[in-house]
């Protein structure tokens, strides 16, 4: 049963109508480039595969006052859908469904986790009649991002040019400032953040998403978005503890804007056996914050675990290194593997290794075979007492009766 909307086509057309007049400087969090110009909708870009969060400013943070609309501006026709807070009714079933099962509402923002390609659409938060935010969000499929950087010796994409209804366009990566490195006082990285964007060459009309220009009739070449890493190194600082200050992102000609904080300290113990495979997932990590892992008392960077052919080890770039893999898991492998968020200490995992073919399962196969002895012997012994008692019993039975013969 398809959903019905709770806004009146009149309501509908103000909010659309006030809309290019709402929200024009707010940012998406965290970690999303905005790109919101004067008198138009806020645009922007996500990555999917990673959490996403919307910022609903000047709303009340009490539950049951701000609720959150969706629209699929892909499909025409399509009807605003209520997501999350007061009046939502469960949706069954359907791509609505699964982003409704996604979304969480943390008073006054809305969190989908993880985003989707087919979660692009207009977002609206709301509370009464009133519109405080409006957003035109193009999720860009991370599987399809370049990664460049020296360290791995790779370029950045170039800007590409096409003819689309008569029209030129360009094809270009509108990125995010570098983030902070990832580690201090030591090796690390940091990575930026880069999205396909699409312009006319002539005249004047500012860039948006590939995936907004898409929805609009503009078909552009399969382009993704990039990831851009590099190594660097910076002083830990002497006033105050390394990750203790507001973690903050520069959006292109924007302000600083807060990120998430990682979420509680996560202690986890795995047990895998000899050449299993093990994922480690850190909690609160993404692609939108600094991330760095722990082996023991070694650090790990993605540059030296790629510089290891065939190495088993590897982290996932598309998540921002959020998860470390280890493939055909050996006994080398035990041991505690920590991840950072932000320099903070977000998860430790104690890796244990069992090997039942080992040396472990060969003393418990001689144990096991000592106790088949055991049992063995212990099994003569009781036969061999057996017989000697039926034996004896065969010979005094055997007197009595000649006794009682003699006697008749």
């Amino acid at each position: 049963m398809e959903p019905r909307s709770s806004w009146a086509p009149l309501e509908l057309a103000t909010i659309l109508l006030l809309a290019p007049l709402l929200s024009c400087v707010y940012p998406a969090s965290p970690g999303t480039p905005v790109a919101c110009y004067p008198n138009r909708p806020c645009q922007i870009p996500l990555l999917s595969r990673n959490p996403a969060t919307l910022i609903c400013p000047n709303a009340p943070s009490q539950p049951g006052r701000v609720t959150w609309t969706y629209i699929n501006s892909s499909e025409p026709g399509s009807k605003a859908v209520l997501l999350v807070g007061r009046g939502a009714v469960p949706l069954s079933g359907g791509s609505l469904g699964d982003l409704q099962s996604r979304c969480g509402l943390s008073p006054p923002h809305l969190s989908i986790r993880p985003a989707t390609v087919r979660d692009s659409g207009v977002y609206i938060c709301q509370v009464g009649h009133n519109t405080l935010a409006y957003y035109e969000a193009d999720v860009q499929a991370v599987d399809k991002a370049h990664l460049s950087g020296k360290s791995i010796g790779v370029s950045p994409l170039p800007s590409a040019f096409q003819e689309v209804g008569g029209q030129h366009w360009e094809l270009f990566t509108l990125w995010n400032a570098w983030e902070g490195c990832n580690r201090c006082g030591v090796p690390g990285e940091r990575r930026r953040l880069g999205f396909c964007y699409a312009r006319p060459v002539s005249g004047y009309q500012p860039p948006a998403p590939c995936g907004l220009s898409a929805a609009r009739g503009q078909q552009h070449p399969a382009r993704g978005p990039e990831i851009a890493l590099e190594s660097c190194r910076v002083p830990c600082p002497t006033d105050s503890p390394y990750g203790k200050h507001p973690r903050l992102l520069e959006y292109p000609g924007r302000k600083f804007v807060p990120l998430d904080n990682p979420g509680t300290l996560l202690i986890e113990t795995y047990l895998v056996n000899v050449n299993g495979n093990v994922s480690l997932k850190c909690p609160g990590a993404s692609v939108y914050t600094p991330v760095s892992w722990q082996r023991n008392s070694t650090y790990v960077t993605r540059g030296e675990l790629s510089a290891r052919r065939g190495s088993a080890h590897s982290l996932d770039d598309l998540t921002g290194g959020s998860v470390y893999r280890i493939a055909g898991v050996q006994k080398s492998d035990q041991g505690v593997y920590r991840c950072y968020v932000a320099q903070g200490l977000a998860g430790s995992f104690h890796l244990r290794v069992l090997d039942p073919y080992g040396r472990g399962g060969a003393a418990a196969a001689g144990s096991n075979a000592m106790g088949a002895v055991w049992d063995l012997l212990a099994a003569i012994s009781i036969t061999s007492a057996v017989l000697v008692f039926l034996s004896f019993l065969y010979t005094y039975c055997s007197q009595v009766r000649r006794h009682q013969v003699v006697h008749w």
